[in-house]
């Protein structure tokens, strides 16, 4: 079963921005492998309405947690938004994110390959994790 709902993500998007250059080749890849492409109500997850001028869901992974675009900047950093309360940046940018699911960095991460592991073509390289931290510093000022 095929489920791409990408329509529903574009409807979403922030005033002013757009989704990465790579999101298409994203959704074709991934949606070959069934994982749910999808655009996510963040309020339930305890972010205030006005998030959403910076927040797009894109993703819904298993737990029924979320992959999500923050707009920090003019390029977004990638969320994991768990189920339970988790958040946390998982890439600096969508590329990186991209560069993650095809080096199979994290084999044991559910939000990066969602029910099967798939690569995405045109991609290469390692990604750089090296503003992982002082990101997550951000984001968690930015939530609070």
């Amino acid at each position: 079963m095929h489920f791409d709902s990408s329509a529903q993500v574009r409807a979403n998007l922030p005033a002013g921005r757009e989704l990465p250059t790579k999101f298409d080749a994203f959704v074709r890849a991934a949606t070959a492998k069934c994982v749910r492409i999808e655009w996510n109500d963040p309020d339930p997850f305890g972010f205030k309405r006005t998030a959403r001028k910076q927040l797009l869901p894109f993703l819904k992974i298993g737990d029924g947690g979320l992959i999500a675009l923050w707009y920090h900047a003019d390029v977004p950093a990638v969320l994991h938004i768990g189920s339970e309360g988790q958040r946390e940046v998982i890439a600096a940018t969508f590329d990186d994110y991209l560069k993650e699911i095809n080096a199979k960095f994290a084999d044991d991460k559910e939000y990066i390959y969602a029910d099967e592991r798939y690569r995405i073509p045109g991609v290469k390289g390692k990604p750089n994790r090296s503003k992982l931290a002082e990101l997550q510093t951000k984001f968690d000022a930015w939530f609070e």
